[in-house]
């Protein structure tokens, strides 16, 4: 128990990580889709949100209903951008709390918290872009808010099957039912994610005949196929599966290809490796519970891994299937990102008690401490946003101010104009501002800019006045060439060895 000092310690750090991370939300702001949502605000929401159910690309009932609540912009009540997504972050926390505290009942509240601070910054550190994921409303509404309900109706599928109580076992079967329901038609690769989960929990109360653990999944999988019907039956499905851009094959290879390339990303490039050990470490005198009897570690270590991989293919799937992308934007891939975290920590525990680390690490004990330091400082810096929002400090007042002279300067200006010419701002400090692709253009053509235009009803040309915002700001210096010496400057070398 002496060793959970440095459980707590390391909790601490990684507490500090997130509230760093996430204060940034103080000068969140909308971009790109918030205007066109926030437009629509004044009409039915769910009345849109339901023809974009049947009449577009996806089932995002729920999302695009609360997205069109919410995404209002005024001067007034923007406080609610900086907001919002705080409080979506505490709900997630709060949800991964209580699933530690199931799995980890034999521990005191302190360690469970150490848990889930630890497991949250490694969900930051790793993320492809916390403005994409956490700040901007289209992740919201469309990623974390419907992950952490479907983890939150995980945990309450969990809490029934020891519930004695049958009224209130049933009370938890079937809110966990409704809050599966609803949240799935918020987006479709996590819908997927989940009903493969659900459908192995099904499978194993069947093969161990755990009547138990059947009649608690068993509701949220009869919802789930439900939701699976609704979706593909919608005339938007169809409509989307006759595009020529669809293919089955294409989806099948190319989310597989990719979700293992982003899985040997996160395996390596992330927390992964470092927390692994240190949790064995700390835990080494409680061994994990067999999952499957008569099955080792080393293959509860390999099946943890293969699901995380086969998690993954399903979230790249969909996307790659339904659209005929090459790769999912950096929002969207918080849902392989979540899933490889977890089962690969967790199957690289079964995998070091199996080959007995314990016995190599004392022996080596400094050798051991050093590369896990040397890996960690690595991993952690190796986070845009976290690198970017350090050596961009003082830069994010600037950016958010400008921005809100922007939409003065729009909100103001004489409609009758042709055109609305917008200064460039100097700087777009990682984590706060958006991806280049929700960026206003010079292009008045460009979809941000007719959004911008819509939202206030004008009906000339918006556009910036030549290239783009942040220019000069430090930490997209610092990532274009970070992206230079990384991809281009590594294939200009990988070319030269073959000429």
């Amino acid at each position: 128990m002496n060793n959970f000092k440095y459980l707590y310690i390391v909790s601490l750090i990684s507490t500090i990580i997130c509230v760093f991370l996430i204060s940034f939300s103080i000068y969140n702001l909308p971009s790109a889709d918030d205007f066109i949502y926030g437009a629509h605000y004044g009409d039915n929401p769910l009345a849109l949100a339901l023809n974009s159910y049947f009449h577009g690309s996806s089932g995002r009932i729920f999302s695009n209903t609360l997205y069109t609540y919410f995404s209002s912009i005024s001067n007034k009540n923007i406080i609610i951008y900086q907001i919002l997504p705080i409080i979506v972050f505490l709900f997630f926390a709060i949800v991964c709390y209580l699933l530690f505290s199931f799995f980890f009942h034999r521990y005191g509240k302190k360690v469970i918290f150490s848990l889930t601070s630890i497991f949250l910054a490694i969900w930051l550190l790793s993320m492809n872009s916390i403005n994409d994921t956490i700040l901007w409303y289209g992740g919201i509404f469309n990623y974390s808010l419907p992950m952490a309900l479907l983890f939150f109706s995980l945990y309450l599928i969990l809490q029934s099957y020891n519930l004695k109580n049958n009224i209130i076992k049933y009370l938890y079967i079937i809110f966990s039912a409704i809050i599966a329901f609803i949240s799935s038609f918020s987006n479709e690769a996590l819908f997927l994610v989940f009903f493969i989960l659900y459908f192995l929990f099904f499978v194993y109360s069947l093969y161990y005949k755990d009547r138990k653990l059947f009649y608690s999944i068993l509701l949220n999988i009869i919802i789930l196929i439900i939701v699976f019907f609704l979706i593909l039956f919608s005339p938007g499905s169809a409509n989307r599966a006759g595009e020529s851009n669809t293919n089955l094959l294409f989806g099948i290879y190319r989310g597989l290809m990719t979700s293992l390339e982003r899985g040997f990303s996160y395996y390596f490039a992330t927390l992964v490796i470092p927390v692994s050990i240190f949790l064995y470490l700390i835990f080494y005198q409680n061994k994990p519970k067999l999952i499957i009897k008569n099955m080792s570690y080393k293959y509860h270590g390999i099946l943890l891994i293969v699901l995380g991989i086969i998690l993954s293919w399903a979230a790249h799937f969909v996307v790659s299937y339904g659209l005929g992308a090459l790769g999912l934007p950096p929002r969207a891939k918080v849902i392989p990102q979540t899933f490889s975290i977890i089962t690969f920590i967790a199957g690289n525990i079964y995998l070091l008690y199996y080959f007995n680390f314990y016995d190599k690490f004392i022996n080596r004990k400094k050798k051991y401490i050093v590369f896990l330091c040397i890996y960690t400082v690595f991993s952690t810096f190796n986070s845009d946003d976290f690198t970017g929002s350090l050596i961009s400090l003082g830069e994010h007042k600037i950016y958010y101010e400008k921005n809100i002279q922007r939409l003065d300067y729009i909100k103001n200006a004489d409609k009758s104009i042709k055109e609305i010419i917008l200064e460039k701002i100097p700087v777009a400090p990682y984590p706060i501002t958006p991806i280049d692709a929700r960026m206003v253009s010079q292009d008045c053509k460009y979809y941000v800019n007719t959004q911008l235009a819509f939202y206030y009803k004008y009906k000339g040309c918006i556009r910036l006045e030549n290239g783009q915002d942040g220019d000069s700001s430090l930490s997209k210096k610092y990532f274009r060439t970070k992206d230079y010496i990384l991809k281009d400057g590594a294939r200009i070398w990988f070319y030269s060895l073959f000429k």
